[in-house]
């Protein structure tokens, strides 16, 4: 595994279990997945930022085309990048 964070433009996915809705406290029952790209810093913390959302150090910028992201439990899954034909 690398220890190198995907630098911003990449396409990605993300995989978890957690819930899709606040609505449940359910959790998935199937593996979910998401295709995502990877965003610079500065655009979460020009979102996120100004309600205290945001810790570059902590947490990754990243979104799918029409907003797809991790599911509430997540937190700490995994963001699978493929390179060389390798995931």
């Amino acid at each position: 595994l690398t220890e190198e964070q995907p630098t911003a433009g990449r396409e990605c996915f993300i995989a978890g279990w957690g819930m899709a809705s606040l609505d449940s406290l359910n959790v998935q029952t199937h593996l979910m997945e998401a295709k995502i790209t990877i965003l610079a810093d500065q655009i979460c913390e020009k979102i996120f930022g100004p309600f205290g959302l945001w810790n570059s150090e902590t947490t990754m910028c990243a979104m799918g085309k029409d907003g797809e992201g991790s599911c509430h439990g997540d937190t700490g899954g995994p963001v699978i990048c493929v390179e060389n034909n390798r995931y």
